[in-house]
């Protein structure tokens, strides 16, 4: 049984590098997805030598915008080339450039084989804040109203972009969503047959896609959404993930260092997130814990 590694990256080409070294293995290949504002050679240049990968073309690349649908566009390309391209795999598993095995080759490998889908699905009723990100409308996509965008703003833009803030939260809320709605992290690890599953769901269900342009982090619903929905919830089992998710001072997903090292779970087959100078201690123990051990 093989798996199909599925890969959003944007920066940090020698991390990726680092990443796809540790899960290389007979039969193991890789889809990479180069965000469009990157410099998509300095992956190529970064990544060549290494079996089995194949960087997504610059017409198949997005321009990807935090917490925006581009994300999700990028995801659905990645997962429609996997699908396509890696015809002997069995399972296909969504990383970033800042995820990093915990789980030794040969436990990802029997996983290839295992009916289990290792993704979140947890219902999001209308009364959560969550449901916010599908109640109103968001233009996550847009350069100038992204809350993680350039702060060096010319007195001009930030008065359009007041303005712009004005009137989306003036718009009244959008329908109910269709469907009960499903969230989770964005990063998961499925079957084949339940990502093709996704896929053609998507194909088939087209409003559904249209529904969550305007949300945001759609990433982190659709397929949660369209799996959570379905028989295969059942075979959900959740997320192989380790990480640590910090409210303040800003919300979001913490570095980890070696200090994180006792913290992560047995059951964990992934970290997130990492970085070549900060993570440098806990990589090294990662890897030295990862590698096979040989016979006496």
């Amino acid at each position: 049984m093989s798996t199909g590694y599925l890969l959003l990256v944007h920066d940090q080409p020698a991390q990726v590098r680092r990443l796809v070294s540790a899960l290389q293995g007979p039969g193991v290949s890789f889809i990479v997805h180069v965000d469009a504002k990157a410099d998509r050679a300095s992956f190529v240049v970064a990544l060549r030598g290494l079996s089995g990968v194949h960087v997504l073309p610059p017409s198949a690349s997005v321009a990807v915008n935090w917490g925006g649908y581009s994300q999700t566009q990028a995801m659905l390309n990645l997962c429609a080339a996997g699908l396509e391209q890696c015809t002997d795999a069995h399972r296909f598993t969504l990383l970033s450039g800042a995820c990093y095995p915990v789980a030794s080759n040969a436990r990802l490998q029997a996983l290839a084989s295992s009916p289990d889908l290792m993704i979140d699905l947890k219902l999001t009723p209308p009364e959560l804040p969550r449901y916010e990100r599908v109640r109103h409308y968001h233009l996550s996509d847009h350069p100038l109203t992204n809350r993680r965008g350039s702060t060096d703003r010319s007195p001009r833009e930030r008065s359009y972009i007041r303005y712009i803030k004005d009137f989306v939260s003036s718009l009244p809320p959008r329908p109910p969503f269709p469907v009960p709605l499903y969230y989770g992290p964005t990063w998961w690890s499925l079957t084949r047959p339940a990502l093709e599953y996704v896929m053609r769901h998507c194909r088939e269900h087209p409003e559904l896609l249209t529904e969550f342009r305007y949300s945001a982090h759609a990433d982190e619903h659709l397929v949660h959404t369209i799996l959570g929905n379905s028989h295969w919830a059942e075979a959900s089992i959740g997320c192989g993930h380790y990480y640590v998710w910090e409210e303040h001072p800003k919300r979001h997903c913490r570095t980890l260092d070696i200090s994180d090292l006792d913290r992560i779970p047995p059951t964990a087959l992934f970290v997130r997130k990492v970085d070549p100078a900060g993570s440098a201690e806990l990589l090294e123990r990662l890897d030295q814990a990862r590698a096979p051990t040989e016979a006496p």
